[in-house]
């Protein structure tokens, strides 16, 4: 937008952007929407024409980042790795089962990584 529109050079900034929002919406085909515009799109799907595709009701809400959570999980599983190098009853925090939560991976984790810079 700041080179296509020269806003650098634009008297009228908030002009400039409303063009090219009727640019963007109205002229500019999108890849992502099968090189059709964003209002063409639009009005597509509402006459049905598109199918409708859920992609958002089996989605969990959380206050912990998808990529944070993807970190978290990858720990876990190299714990779960490292399991015969550990006693069982130990890597469980004595218990006889796995961590069931990202949480309880995370501070079995900490609590093994901390042993081992201690030795």
């Amino acid at each position: 937008m700041f080179i296509d529109f020269h806003l650098e050079y634009s008297d009228d900034v908030e002009q400039t952007i409303k063009n090219y929002i009727r640019y963007y919406d109205n002229r500019r085909p999108s890849y992502s929407l099968g090189y059709v515009t964003a209002n063409h799109f639009y009005r597509m799907f509402m006459a049905g024409e598109i199918p409708h595709k859920d992609t958002f009701s089996s989605r969990e809400l959380s206050a912990i980042p998808k990529f944070v959570r993807k970190k978290m999980e990858s720990a876990a599983a190299k714990l779960r790795a490292e399991q015969d190098a550990w006693p069982y009853s130990f890597f469980n925090k004595g218990t006889d089962k796995d961590p069931k939560s990202i949480e309880e991976a995370l501070e079995v984790f900490n609590d093994v990584t901390d042993l081992r810079k201690n030795k």
